[in-house]
């Protein structure tokens, strides 16, 4: 009884081992498929800010364009004579 009593202490200790090693090695796996996710969620982010970036820069400049003309039109229609 002795003997089957160690055999199966034995056993029991290499099956903790062998499951706190599994769960580990798991964890690690998953973490590193959790890294990669949001690395990929990063990278669509930020090209997805750029594309609005860019996009705005487009429409930005035409209304520029447009404003500065309305205020150089302004300013040659003012009255030159009381100009300092």
């Amino acid at each position: 009884m002795y003997t089957l009593g160690v055999v199966l202490t034995v056993v029991g200790g290499i099956g903790i081992i062998g499951t706190i090693i599994w769960t580990v090695l798991d964890n690690n796996k998953k973490n590193k498929q959790r890294d990669k996710i949001i690395e990929n969620l990063r990278q669509q982010q930020y090209k997805q800010h750029n594309q609005n970036i860019n996009r705005q820069e487009h429409t930005e400049q035409p209304i520029n364009k447009n404003t500065n003309h309305e205020i150089n039109q302004e300013i040659n229609s003012l009255p030159k004579e009381n100009l300092i």
